[in-house]
């Protein structure tokens, strides 16, 4: 075969290949919950076609979310549930802060995330620094954002009026003193507004998906000893302080520090990630 008879054949290959990946479909949300359903109801009549077909469902849930666009509460949580389900835990906990981050006020969320992270086998105590921060945000999971910004709204508007009330009309001082309450209550819901804003700009939260993950006192395994008595637990979750050489330097939330292989975290807000302020439906 000559060389003007090679290219043609690859040529031909390559047109193969191209028209065969067009046509095949990407799965439907639809799809992926009935394949999710199904593997469940497999896994409640222990048949051993259940593991495949719900880590197929996930990777049909994740298709949807990465190559479609598919950032929704639901669809996250739905594949934090096939992960639990299989025993990927870091992957579930993942799933359930991806999803939080687009909707904290989602119970189903709330409550299954609480239920991931009781399965981390390692418990690590938030030293006071985040203490403090999970105290201003305490509100998440029960109160919406756009209600918090009504709030302030409603509590800003109100208070300038009541001041002014006084001013312009002579009303007795209680009204400018309730005034000034309500406007200083006013603030609460917009410096916690404020801290998500600045945790989720100023700071790379992680997860540690794989388990038994050692964090080390330095980017190297060989040189360095591990920081805890223990290796780190999938679920594990921390903030980003540093990228070296394939090494990742993460903050717990016990303040503590360690050095973890890259390839064993991910990242809850990647680029791919609708802004944090934007609540998306099911």
């Amino acid at each position: 075969m000559n060389t003007h008879s090679w290219m043609i054949a690859i040529l031909m290959c390559l047109c193969t290949a191209c028209v065969a990946q067009q046509s095949s479909p990407q799965p439907t949300v639809e799809q992926a919950l009935e394949r999710l359903d199904l593997g469940i109801d497999l896994l409640e009549r222990r048949d051993p076609g259940a593991e495949p077909a719900i880590r197929q469902a996930a990777a049909d849930l994740q298709t949807l979310i990465d190559a479609q666009g598919l950032h929704t509460p639901g669809l996250y949580h739905a594949l934090g549930n096939a992960y639990t389900l299989v025993g990927e835990n870091g992957y579930a906990v993942l799933a359930y802060r991806r999803g939080e981050q687009i909707d904290p006020s989602d119970p189903r969320l709330r409550d299954s995330l609480d239920a991931a992270r009781g399965q981390v086998g390692i418990s690590i105590e938030p030293d006071t620094g985040h203490r403090v921060v999970a105290l201003l945000m305490s509100w998440r999971g029960h109160i919406s954002r756009s209600l918090l910004w009504m709030i302030f709204v409603a509590g800003f508007v109100g208070g300038w009026i009541l001041l002014g009330a006084r001013v312009v009309l002579g009303t007795p001082r209680w009204v400018s003193t309730t005034g000034i309450w309500v406007f200083v209550a006013s603030l609460v819901p917009l410096i916690t507004l404020g801290t998500e804003w600045a945790l989720n700009q100023g700071s790379e939260q992680v997860v540690i998906v794989q388990t038994n993950t050692i964090a080390r006192a330095g980017p190297d395994d060989s040189i360095y000893d591990p920081v805890y008595a223990e290796p780190l637990d999938a679920g594990t979750e921390g903030e980003l302080l540093e990228q070296r050489d394939g090494w990742s330097r993460v903050e717990l939330r016990d303040g503590t520090e360690g050095w973890v292989p890259t390839d064993t975290l991910a990242m809850v807000n990647p680029r791919t990630i609708p802004n944090a302020n934007q609540e998306t439906g099911d």
